[in-house]
């Protein structure tokens, strides 16, 4: 992982027409920097929206350098291991919002890694990191039941589907909010976190759902007028004509005009 860090960050500075980060020129001969000057040379020029601690990057330079160079062998450390699962967040996060790519595919279904309990961890964890830096909760995701599912706009590995959905930061599956689902607010906690199936129609016109926050799961309807998604258990009247169901009054009037 140190090397990859290495070798992503000077190939960064090239890109961004910055080589003098990485080598400089002496009696007509490129001398390399030491990576500890690199890594410290990103956070002075970057000052904010970093994706992964310094001092946690620095830790794993370190740690490198002792098996190396020094033959010290450290026993299972927790905090290396997610260390290093950060750094590959911070090393695809520049890269998707610098460069408009991406170093991690999306998947239809989960990924082994979400297997990993060591990997799940550390997902977990950054993508706690994330959503709260943007005053939101990271979700439940519905395939691999990881707390690691977040707004595409916050984070995201693929780079040619909707921004509008949710990525798993885990598993790496996406959660489609625009075609094949909805996310509303849900009823029992008050968060955006409701998700409705909304292709799946029942026979008595309603979706199954359920919050990716709380864990509360309740049936909804789809208002025929405005198409918001209401729960109807909660409502004192339901306004129904021909098997058709509408939100509210005004709407079910609408529906006569």
């Amino acid at each position: 992982m140190q090397i990859s860090l290495e070798l992503f960050l000077k190939f960064y500075f090239v890109m961004k027409d910055m080589p003098d980060r990485v080598f400089e020129i002496r009696n007509g001969k490129r001398k390399y920097k030491d990576f500890s000057e690199v890594l410290k040379s990103y956070f002075s020029v970057v000052r904010s929206g970093h994706f992964a601690d310094k001092k946690h990057l620095i830790t794993i330079l370190e740690s490198r350098n002792d098996i190396v160079h020094k033959g010290k062998f450290k026993t299972w450390d927790e905090d290396l291991s997610k260390y290093i699962i950060s750094c590959v967040f911070f090393m695809q996060g520049i890269y998707r919002n610098e460069f408009g790519e991406t170093l991690i595919e999306s998947t239809y279904d989960p990924h082994k890694l979400s297997e990993n309990l060591t990997w799940k961890a550390g997902s977990v964890e950054f993508a706690n990191k994330i959503a709260n830096e943007n005053n939101e909760n990271a979700l439940e995701c519905p395939f691999c039941y990881s707390r690691s599912l977040i707004r595409k706009e916050i984070f995201e590995f693929d780079d040619q589907g909707e921004v509008e959905n949710y990525q798993c930061l885990t598993c790496l599956c996406e959660v489609d909010t625009q075609y094949d689902g909805a996310i509303i607010e849900c009823c029992a906690c008050n968060e955006k976190a409701y998700y409705v199936d909304r292709l799946n129609v029942q026979s008595n016109k309603t979706h199954f759902g359920a919050c990716l926050n709380c864990g509360n799961q309740m049936d909804l309807r789809h208002c025929e007028i405005c198409e918001k998604f209401y729960f109807h258990d909660l409502q004192e009247i339901e306004f129904e004509v021909n098997n058709n169901y509408f939100c509210s009054s005004e709407c079910l009037t609408l529906s006569t005009d």
